[in-house]
C-alpha cells in the first residue's frame, strides 16, 4: 500500500514537472516572441506607429477580458474536477466556447456602435478590426481545456505554430512605416491557423463534442464564473487602463516606451503566472501546504534577485530592445519592477488560496477596490495637472502593493493562510 502511495506521489510530481515545462514555453513564446519582434518593428515603424498598434491593443484587451470572463479559472477548475467524466468534459467545454462566442458577437456589434457614434480616424478604426485577433486567439486556443485535463504539451504545439507564423511573416511583410496596419494582420493570420490546430486537438485528439447545450446550463456557468470575471475584469483593469491613459493623455511615443518596460516586467512575472498556473488545477482538488510553503520562498527569493537584477541592468536591457539608449524607459522599467513583488506574493494568496476554497467573492471585493483606489488616485493626478507616464508608473506599482496587503488581511482573517 505504502510503495503504490509512493508510485502515485511520484506519477503527481512528474506531471506537475511536464505541465510546468509545457506552460513555461505556452507563455515564454507568447511574451518572448513579441519582444524579439520588438527592435525590428521600431525601427522598421519608428515609435509613434508601434505606439498606435499598443493604444489599439489597449483598447481591445478589455474586450478579450469580457470574451474570458474568468473561464481560464472557473473552466479549469471545473473540467479538472470532473477529468473522468466524458459527458460532463462536454458540457463544460461545449458551454464555455458558446458563451465565448455569445459574448465576442456583442462586442463586435459595440465596436461598431463606438466608431458609428464616435469620430475615429480610419486607421485606427482598422487597427481596432484587426487587433480582435486577441479575441479570436481566446476563444480558438482554449488553454483553459488543457490545464484542466493537464496535458500541455498539446497546446504548447499550438502556441508555438500562431507565434512562429507571425515572427515569420512580420519580417517578410514589415519593411516600411506605412505597414504598421499589416501587424495585426499577421497576427491574425498565425492565430487563425495555430487555433485551427488546437481545436483539431480538442475535438479529433480528446473527442469533445461539441453541442448546443440547454439555456439553463448556459446561465450556470455565465453565473458560475462571474465573480471570477468582475474579479479579472477588476485586476486587469489599472493594467490595461496605463497604457490607455498614456496613449489618450500623455502621446504614443511615451507610450511605446511604457509598452517596453513593461513587456520586460511580464517576462519577470511570468514564472510565478506558470506555476500558479500549474498548481491551480492541482489546488483545485486538494491543497498541498508543504508544496505551497516550499514554493513560497523559492519565489520570494528569485523575485527579490530578479528586482535588484533589472533595477540595475535596466539602462543595457533598454538599449538591446531600443536599439538606442532612453533615459525614459529606464526609468519606466526601474519603477515598475517594483510591482513584480506583490504580484509574485498575491498568486500565493489568490490563485492557491482564496479561489481553490471558494472564496472568489472576497477575491472580487479586493479587485473591486483596487480599482476604485486607481480611479480616485488617477483623478487627483489629473486634476492636480499631475498625469505624465512616471506618476502614472508609481500609481501602477502602488495599486499592487494595495493589493497584496489587503490579501494578506482577508487571508488571515478567514484563517487560511498557511
Amino acid at each position: 500500500m505504502k510503495k503504490t502511495r509512493n508510485i502515485i506521489k511520484i506519477n503527481l510530481k512528474n506531471q506537475l514537472i511536464k505541465n510546468f515545462t509545457y506552460l513555461s514555453i505556452v507563455q515564454l513564446l507568447n511574451i518572448l516572441l513579441p519582444l524579439i519582434l520588438i527592435p525590428y518593428l521600431l525601427r522598421i515603424l519608428k515609435s509613434y506607429n508601434y505606439g498606435l498598434i499598443v493604444y489599439a491593443q489597449s483598447i481591445i484587451a478589455y474586450i478579450v477580458i469580457l470574451v474570458n470572463f474568468g473561464f481560464d479559472f472557473s473552466a479549469t477548475k471545473n473540467i479538472s474536477k470532473n477529468s473522468n467524466n466524458k459527458a460532463k468534459i462536454n458540457e463544460i467545454t461545449s458551454s464555455v466556447i458558446i458563451i465565448k462566442l455569445l459574448f465576442f458577437g456583442i462586442s463586435i456589434i459595440i465596436l461598431f456602435g463606438i466608431f458609428f457614434v464616435v469620430s475615429i480616424r480610419k486607421e485606427m478604426i482598422l487597427l481596432l478590426l484587426f487587433s480582435m485577433h486577441m479575441v479570436l486567439m481566446d476563444i480558438i486556443i482554449p488553454i483553459w481545456f488543457f490545464q484542466g485535463i493537464e496535458k500541455m504539451k498539446p497546446i504548447s504545439i499550438s502556441i508555438l505554430i500562431t507565434k512562429l507564423v507571425y515572427v515569420v511573416l512580420v519580417f517578410l511583410f514589415i519593411k516600411k512605416e506605412e505597414d504598421f496596419l499589416l501587424v495585426p494582420v499577421l497576427n491574425l493570420v498565425g492565430v487563425f491557423i495555430g487555433g485551427t490546430y488546437s481545436l483539431y486537438l480538442i475535438f479529433a485528439k480528446y473527442s469533445v463534442k461539441l453541442y448546443l447545450p440547454k439555456k439553463n446550463i448556459i446561465i450556470f456557468y455565465i453565473k458560475d464564473s462571474f465573480a471570477l470575471f468582475l474579479s479579472r475584469i477588476s485586476s486587469q483593469v489599472y493594467v490595461y487602463a496605463s497604457k490607455f491613459l498614456i496613449g489618450t493623455f500623455i502621446g504614443l511615443n511615451e507610450l511605446a516606451y511604457y509598452d517596453i518596460a513593461e513587456k520586460v516586467v511580464r517576462v519577470i512575472k511570468l514564472p510565478q503566472y506558470i506555476l500558479s498556473q500549474v498548481l491551480f488545477p492541482r489546488f483545485s482538488k486538494k491543497i498541498d501546504k508543504h508544496i505551497y510553503k516550499r514554493m513560497q520562498l523559492i519565489s520570494l527569493l528569485f523575485v527579490i534577485l530578479a528586482i535588484i537584477a533589472i533595477y540595475n541592468f535596466a539602462p543595457f536591457i533598454i538599449t538591446l530592445i531600443n536599439n538606442e539608449s532612453n533615459e525614459l524607459a529606464t526609468r519606466i522599467l526601474r519603477i515598475l519592477i517594483f510591482s513584480v513583488f506583490p504580484v509574485y506574493i498575491v498568486s500565493y494568496y489568490a490563485t492557491l488560496l482564496l479561489i481553490p476554497l471558494g472564496f472568489e467573492k472576497i477575491w472580487t471585493k479586493i479587485s473591486i477596490y483596487s480599482v476604485l483606489l486607481y480611479l480616485t488616485l488617477f483623478l487627483l493626478l489629473y486634476i492636480f495637472k499631475l498625469v505624465n507616464v512616471i506618476n502614472l508608473t508609481f500609481l501602477n506599482v502602488i495599486i499592487e502593493f494595495y493589493v497584496l496587503f489587503t490579501s494578506f488581511y482577508q487571508c488571515k482573517k478567514l484563517k487560511i493562510l498557511l
